[in-house]
């Protein structure tokens, strides 16, 4: 039987935790350009294995904040087959799931998206909240094309 295992770090001063084998790769952050006209959460573009463009996203503007994220390191993700970079200040240590009965809900914050926070634990007097990665971007894509849509009564 596989153990399903989260990685955990720290990101806009909060201990998180994903599954593991949603994470590709952790890589130092480098340089991120800006794209001129984007909007948050997207913070820019960065090389990512020397011939990669990897879309860069601050999880403290995923998450409902107002400021960018800040750190190191990006945690290189794949969301619906595409490759990802989740700017965050810390890696922390791989842990296996937790038991049911240690995960408890999440109450949260106005902003954060339904779904988007899985629950709760404590190991070793740290709480992590466990993300769904999928559901933090299927609400962004929905904003996103909410904003883009052409008005109505206008052909082209």
């Amino acid at each position: 039987m596989t153990e399903n295992r989260l990685i955990a770090f720290t990101a806009t001063q909060h201990s998180f935790a994903v599954p593991l084998e949603e994470v590709r790769e952790v890589v130092d952050v480098g340089r991120i350009e800006s794209i001129p006209g984007s909007i948050p959460p997207l913070e820019g573009l960065a090389i990512y294995r020397k011939d990669k463009i990897l879309p860069v996203f601050s999880l403290n503007q995923l998450l409902g904040g107002d400021e960018r994220g800040e750190g190191d390191f990006l945690l290189v993700v794949e969301v619906d087959g595409e490759s990802l970079g989740i700017r965050v200040m810390k890696i922390g240590r791989v842990t296996g799931y937790p038991s049911d009965d240690r995960i408890s809900g999440y109450e949260g914050a106005p902003n954060v998206p339904d779904g988007a926070v899985l629950g709760k634990f404590q190991e070793k007097g740290e709480e992590f909240l466990i993300l769904d990665l999928d559901r933090l971007f299927s609400e962004l894509a929905q904003k996103l094309e909410g904003t883009s849509r052409e008005p109505e009564g206008r052909s082209l």
